[in-house]
């Protein structure tokens, strides 16, 4: 176990924690240099004031955009700014670069306001033990147990600038765009499967489900696939089509760093807008009993009506729930 005073302070609250050593991060454009194999959502701060010297802390997805007027008024500040290195010593005791949400442990006066991304809900986040040199990925809950433990309240806000998010159908006659949602579902499925159902299964399934000619065959036999593209770049993909009187969503991936922006939300309206345009009333879905993802379906209204193993082949089966979303 690692010696520095935060990392006893985790074990005395019977926090959980991985860590990964890396050069140091000063600014999000350092944080593109740095590889974080951690499970989570990247986190970035913000140590924001007003001019009547009320302080906030901010914690947030590392790959979107604050709005300040959001977050002004989700804490009942007037116009916001940032403050400055001496603040931060004074009022968390470090410096810049280094900022977390662990350093409420060191705001004894609780003069500082705690606001936490919202979509932070049910997942880990990545933050910094303190110093800029290291990350370590916690669940959720126990930051918020964190937090409390050292009395701060804390608030959960959705404050981002919306990002503009475009759903392109997949065309069965468009070669390169079949080819292009075949490597992303390999790049995004290969790093996220593996852990759960092992790299044999996985690269099993990749080459009978999400190869050109296997996305080609769906194309042909109803299924919908889109491209969700946020701010104009690809972000992840979906497929569903109608099947026993409901929808089934056979697809709905997200690259690693575009999770936690809120964009599965908005790739649920617009199922559920299709699901009703199809004059059907769910959304069925299949979902590996042991994907931590299971519970962000459920935070989206999915309730389980049932267990399911499907033999597909090679020695391998799909061991899943089926759930399902009234709309």
């Amino acid at each position: 176990m690692k010696t520095e005073p935060i990392f006893q302070t985790l074990a005395d609250l019977n926090i959980p924690y991985e860590i990964q050593e890396h050069k140091a991060i000063f600014s999000e454009e350092d944080a593109k240099d740095v590889v974080i194999t951690l499970e989570g959502i990247d986190v970035k701060n913000l140590f924001v004031k007003d001019k009547n010297h009320n302080y906030g802390l901010v914690s947030m997805n590392l790959h979107r955009r604050a709005d300040l007027k959001k977050i002004a008024a989700i804490f009942g500040f007037g116009r916001l700014s940032f403050c400055n290195a001496d603040e931060l010593m004074q009022y968390l005791n470090i410096t810049p670069g280094s900022v977390s949400p662990l350093c409420v442990m060191f705001d004894t006066t609780k003069t500082v306001k705690v606001l936490y991304d919202s979509h932070f809900e049910g997942r880990n986040v990545i933050i910094h033990p303190l110093r800029n040199t290291a990350s370590i990925s916690i669940k959720f809950d126990d930051l918020k147990r964190f937090t409390e433990h050292f009395g701060h309240n804390w608030q959960l806000g959705d404050f981002y600038v919306a990002p503009n998010v475009e759903f392109v159908p997949l065309q069965a006659d468009d070669a390169p765009a079949i080819s292009e949602m075949s490597a992303m579902a390999t790049e995004i499925l290969r790093d996220y499967y593996d852990p759960i159902i092992g790299k044999e299964q996985n690269d099993y399934m990749l080459a009978k489900f999400q190869t050109v000619s296997a996305i080609t065959d769906n194309l042909h036999h109803g299924y919908r696939f889109y491209f969700v593209r946020c701010d104009g770049h690809n972000a992840g993909f979906m497929a569903f089509y109608p099947r026993e009187g409901a929808m089934y969503l056979s697809k709905f991936y997200l690259y690693k760093h575009e999770r936690g922006k809120g964009l599965a939300r908005q790739m649920l309206a617009f199922l559920a807008d299709e699901t009703r345009r199809a004059s059907l009333s769910a959304i069925e879905l299949n979902v590996n009993k042991h994907n931590p993802t299971l519970q962000i379906y459920k935070s989206l209204g999915f309730t389980t009506i049932r267990a399911e193993k499907i033999d597909i082949g090679g020695g391998f089966y799909m061991d899943d729930y089926v759930e399902r979303l009234e709309v």
